[in-house]
């Protein structure tokens, strides 16, 4: 598997994860592994902020969000979606959705 497949995949588990913690299903949402896609998305987005890839360096952050949220680091969450919606705009300035 090469690193966009990776990260596929990653991205995939995150939101298996997340929409089970949604419909409350608590049970699915703990037994998906994020630890490797948590791993993945940090190298990611370590690589985006290297080669200056700003739209990918929000998505990483999105998804670094999503696990904070599924883990309830409310906090964390808070700062990596804060983070991705200031590039997103930075990127896309008319793009202020909520």
């Amino acid at each position: 598997m090469n690193s966009s497949e990776e990260i596929r995949e990653a991205r995939s588990l995150i939101n298996v994860a997340f929409n089970a913690r949604v419909r409350g299903d608590f049970d699915e949402a703990e037994r998906v592994d994020l630890g490797e896609a948590e791993r993945l998305h940090r190298e990611a987005l370590a690589i985006h902020k290297e080669v200056g890839d700003r739209l990918n360096e929000a998505v990483s952050l999105y998804y670094l969000g999503l696990i904070a949220k599924i883990h309830g680091d409310d906090e964390s969450a808070s700062e990596y979606l804060q983070k991705s919606k200031a590039i997103r705009l930075e990127i896309f300035p008319f793009d202020n959705v909520e």
